[in-house]
């Protein structure tokens, strides 16, 4: 039983990184195509939005 509880936590804890790291670079490509809105046309920025979507 110990190591299921264990493994349970360190999934835990792996989602909770790749949770942090996603809103992470979420906020940092937000900030980089209102950035890029403000220097440049929307076109530019809405492919930029796209590229990082998907």
């Amino acid at each position: 039983m110990p190591s299921e509880s264990m493994i349970f936590s360190r999934e835990q804890a792996a989602n909770c990184v790749c949770r942090s790291l996603r809103r992470a670079v979420m906020v940092s490509s937000a900030r980089q195509a209102v950035s890029g809105l403000l220097a440049t046309s929307g076109v530019n920025v809405a492919r930029y939005v796209m590229k990082k979507i998907s």
